[in-house]
């Protein structure tokens, strides 16, 4: 049962057991390989796991198909752009907004790759649209804070990322990036509570340092 294969592999990202999750999406794959929801899901998951260029290779026949499907294009996107196939990406990102021209994700996704090019005039145009299509797209807010800090606009940075993790409470460096800017503001207690919820809920295995280097300053 491919869908129960792959409601087992959610459950076990959500653990935090991602290695699993993609051994599980793996079994799934082999049972029904032209299934396109197993392989989707399976490249965002090797691309969360660090492991782009497999999710690249993964999902390149899925992509080359006549009429893909929107999530496959979509890891492929991001897969390619982890891999720094930035100009692929692109194409790909463009081949899901010709599907779906409303699709908010694939906006941002497409804002992404320009902003890791640091081309912060287009990657700003996209964020605005993928956000007007979708007020509640965390990508876009995050993407939108980070260039508001890195072009000298602290306050701006500061509430798009608030709005990113209340969207999403796993964006980890948004909420790293956010307490470290309050502070550097002067706005120490209001940092406070976002470190403190880092320190807390942030996974260790990826995070370990960063807590304890901010669990020994919060606790001075």
């Amino acid at each position: 049962m491919p869908l129960a294969l792959q409601n087992l592999a959610f459950l076990q990202r959500e653990t935090g057991d991602l290695r699993s999750a993609v051994e599980t999406l793996r079994r799934s794959l082999a049972v029904h390989p032209a299934d396109t929801d197993a392989a989707a899901l399976l490249g965002a998951y090797l691309n969360e796991s660090g492991r782009s260029h497999e999710a690249a290779r993964l999902l390149e026949v899925f992509a080359e198909r006549k009429d893909p499907d929107l999530d496959i294009l979509l890891a492929r996107g991001a897969a390619l752009a982890q891999s720094g196939r930035a100009e692929e990406a692109i194409a790909t990102f463009d081949r899901a907004l010709a599907i779906d021209p409303s699709n908010a994700a694939a906006k941002a996704n497409l804002g992404t790759v320009y902003l890791m090019r640091r081309d912060y005039p287009r990657a700003r145009t996209i964020m605005e649209e993928a956000l007007a299509l979708d007020p509640d797209v965390s990508r876009a807010h995050n993407a939108l804070g980070v260039i508001a800090a890195e072009t000298g606009h602290p306050e701006e940075a500061i509430a798009h990322w608030k709005r990113a993790v209340e969207l999403n409470p796993k964006e980890w460096d948004t909420l790293f990036n956010l307490g470290k800017l309050l502070r550097q503001q002067g706005r120490a207690s209001e940092a406070r509570a976002y470190e403190e919820r880092f320190v807390r809920e942030a996974p260790r295995a990826e995070y370990g340092p960063d807590i304890q280097r901010l669990r020994s300053s919060l606790s001075r």
